[in-house]
């Protein structure tokens, strides 16, 4: 079960933090404005002298002085002031050209540059190319993790050009509410010595400060001030039996994308990280899953920048951390055959797709371009270690003998990966199963199951569940876009379980290979506790970028939530709440009006509360995005959560007050989502004019359509996990069906074939 700790106060709170979060996969946003990575963007801070001055004589206070910052691209200028400005970093401090930080709310509170409160600013001064830690960054991406957004600009202050810099995402509240949807969680900035030692079981054994700050330095709830959870963490990882660390460590953090960063960390080199010297990460505890998260940052100290002699090209993938040095996030997991083995896969996933690709080289190549006519203006960059524009040059893919850079970083990179190939052992991985959630559990309504399952050539993925308690039964799981699982193979699977006339499921998710091998999403089962609805009210419908679909009553086209009144009754919405964040479920109170039985009621998502009753506090993001209906008495409604939604799509319960969202095609505000979404897809049969009908039924389903030659047509009904319900042919004008007359409600697909053509028709039987 998912552990959480006194700081969070509301029972609410907790109930939403306890129900599985629909795509709890990390979101990775695009570059966007600030990090564009197709130009260098030039930022201007404009500060008093005499401020200036005193940033330069006091270079490890954290005094923020008051600047006007400039931001001009391709797409134009902003400008913000009275911003707050000073430097950043930790040794960085004392070399001559520096690194900033830029805090756009220390003066002016909540105000957020394309919503963002800071941004860092580094000079790299270690760095002859400039480039290192950017190779980093987009490695990461590229490899599917969270990681901070990056790109280089050219700094000016007071109209001085201070060089070429890069400016790197700063790891706060925002990115992790951006990237795992809350920030309701513990966020712990981990600086040297933080090595993970056991220390003890009293949480405040990990307060210790080194250099003036905390080891483990707490950066949300700082007024609970609570490591219960880093001390739990710890004791797991130190103390756990080696027969039971895998599954112990893993119901607390993200073992599975470990084994990705792990990966990473070793090719790269980066011996200034937790790995090595103990240093330079972060520790979030994700409230949509119960668990740790790791994110990386600094990342200038890689791709052989090395102050220690280490020879990390060579060094063995197994045998990394420095011999001084007991760390257990390196020696006792990968001590773990599991994770080793994890580990292993991706690493050769990484060497065989990214790496050995000539693009991937001609992409640095690219931009060490790009970047070389502001290194050359850049007086700063000569003044700590003497580089020259020929250094710079050379760096990339010819040669460099400074006593910290031995190699270019091409070679490094060729070096690196041969050596790693030459060590990799890798066995028959078994598939990887991550992110497993499940929708709101309610009694006699649909649940879906779903997870994201990585695997080189997998077979089957089944939901393993038991029933109050019952026998252990099995379904198959899909990824064929049907099941609300997303795309078409895209690696998210899942099913659905209808009308659960159960109160509890204990689950797991199962993953085999062609080779037999599986694995599970947990050791143990997991335990829903079914609940019953408090009221028969419905998040219907909902639409989060909306371009032309319908407009306010000022002719707007906003963002929009369609509320639906599924009971036979009216319902007084006065003290019902909409939110958009899980640790804020209370954020917007619907007005006090009756839902008529069977109405429906549109909100606007535009954060305009001005513009009337029905006008949210905020909006929705397309990206990805949780809508919640909860009661200010504490109870939970109703969640919708989503993923990717293009402009004027939604999604919704199909049918009605279903209870497993879906896409709908097209929307339906206001009105019923069956008359929207029976035709699935396929290719076109309109000359058959064919009429399905009725649908919604009760399992008695007839077909008419324009047949007069009396072509062989086939069909078959499918259930939503693929099973085979009916198949057969007709060459008639018309078809009576009862194949779901014997079969639960739900949802189930018809497919014609005729000549070449499919039509795919989606049924409802409410039997």
């Amino acid at each position: 079960m998912f552990q959480y700790y006194t700081y969070y106060t509301s029972n609410l709170l907790i109930m939403f933090l306890l129900s599985a979060n629909l795509w709890a996969q990390p979101y990775l946003p695009g570059d966007d404005l600030v990090f564009v990575d197709t130009e260098i963007p030039r930022v201007d801070i404009e500060i008093d002298q005499l401020d200036f001055q005193a940033i330069w004589e006091n270079i490890w206070s954290n005094t923020e002085y008051p600047a006007t910052f400039t931001f001009t691209s391709m797409n134009g200028i902003e400008v913000e002031e009275n911003v707050g400005f000073r430097l950043r970093g930790n040794t960085s401090r004392a070399s001559e050209k520096k690194s900033f930080k830029v805090s756009f709310n220390s003066f002016e509170s909540g105000r957020k540059f394309h919503g963002l409160e800071k941004l860092n600013l580094n000079g790299e001064h270690n760095d002859p190319s400039i480039l290192r830690s950017k190779i980093c960054w987009d490695l990461l991406y590229k490899m599917n993790l969270v990681a901070p957004r990056s790109n280089h600009i050219e700094l000016y202050i007071n109209g001085d050009y201070h060089g070429l810099y890069i400016n790197v995402e700063h790891i706060d509240e925002e990115f992790v509410e951006n990237r795992f949807g809350s920030h309701a969680g513990n966020l712990y900035k981990c600086l040297w010595p933080a090595d993970l030692n056991y220390k003890g079981s009293n949480p405040d054994l990990y307060k210790e400060e080194n250099n003036g700050r905390r080891t483990y330095n707490l950066k949300t709830n700082t007024e609970e001030d609570d490591y219960t959870d880093l001390a739990n963490f710890i004791d797991v990882l130190n103390n756990a039996s080696d027969e039971d660390l895998f599954c112990e460590i893993r119901e607390i953090f993200n073992l599975e994308e470990y084994a990705k960063y792990m990966a990473v960390d070793i090719f790269i080199a980066n011996w200034d990280g937790p790995l090595y010297n103990k240093n330079n990460f972060y520790l979030y505890n994700n409230p949509g899953t119960g668990k740790f998260e790791y994110i990386p940052f600094d990342l200038d100290n890689t791709l052989g920048v090395d102050f220690l002699g280490g020879n990390f090209a060579e060094r063995s993938i197994y045998n990394w951390s420095g011999s001084s040095n007991y760390l257990p996030l390196y020696e006792r997991l990968i001590a773990v055959p599991e994770f080793k083995d994890w580990m292993s896969f991706y690493f050769s996933i990484m060497l065989d797709e990214i790496v050995s690709e000539d693009s991937y080289f001609n992409e640095i190549s690219n931009r060490a371009n790009m970047i070389s006519p502001f290194v050359e203006a850049d007086e700063f960059y000569p003044l700590d270690y003497g580089f020259s524009h020929d250094d710079f040059l050379n760096c990339i893919s010819s040669d460099i003998d400074w006593w910290h850079v031995t190699n270019s970083i091409e070679d490094h990179l060729t070096e690196r990966a041969f050596y790693a190939n030459e060590q990799l052992e890798v066995n028959d991985v078994v598939p990887v199963v991550k992110y497993d959630f499940h929708s709101l559990g309610f009694f006699g309504e649909p649940i879906q199951f779903c997870a994201q399952v990585e695997d080189e050539e997998l077979e089957t993925v089944n939901l393993i569940y038991k029933l109050d308690g019952g026998g252990t039964m099995e379904m198959t799981m899909s990824d064929d876009g049907l099941n609300g699982d997303g795309l078409e193979n895209d690696g998210y699977f899942c099913c659905v379980l209808n009308e659960m006339q159960f109160t509890e499921i204990d689950y797991q998710i199962e993953a085999i290979d062609v080779n037999g091998n599986g694995t599970l999403s947990s050791c143990d089962f997991k335990n829903l506790q079914v609940m019953d609805r408090p009221v028969a009210l419905y998040i219907n419908e909902l639409m989060a970028s909306n371009n032309s679909t319908i407009a306010d009553e000022s002719g707007a086209f906003e963002d929009w939530i369609e509320l639906y009144n599924a009971s036979e009754s009216s319902i007084d919405l006065g003290g019902y709440h909409l939110s958009n964040k899980i640790d804020n479920p209370l954020k917007w109170e619907l007005p006090d009006v009756n839902l008529e039985p069977g109405a429906f009621l549109l909100i606007w998502a535009d954060d305009d509360e001005q513009d009337g009753a029905l006008h949210t506090n905020f909006k929705l993001n397309a990206q990805r995005g949780t809508v919640l209906l909860s009661h200010e008495n504490g109870d939970l409604i109703d969640r919708v959560d989503y993923r990717n939604l293009l402009n004027n799509q939604s999604i919704g319960y199909f049918p009605d007050a279903n209870s497993v969202a879906t896409n709908l095609s097209p929307p339906s505000p206001m009105s019923s989502n069956l008359s929207s979404n029976w035709l699935v897809g396929g290719q076109s049969l309109e000359a058959w004019a064919i009429n399905v009908f009725p649908n919604p039924s009760k399992g008695i389903i007839n077909l008419q359509l324009d047949n007069s030659n009396k072509t062989e047509i086939y069909f078959t009904i499918m259930d939503v996990n693929s099973k085979l319900i009916k198949a057969g042919s007709f060459n008639s004008n018309s078809l009576r069906i009862n194949a779901l007359v014997d079969s639960p409600a739900g949802i189930y697909f018809l497919e014609l074939m005729v000549e070449g053509e499919t039509q795919v028709f989606k049924l409802i039987n409410t039997k």
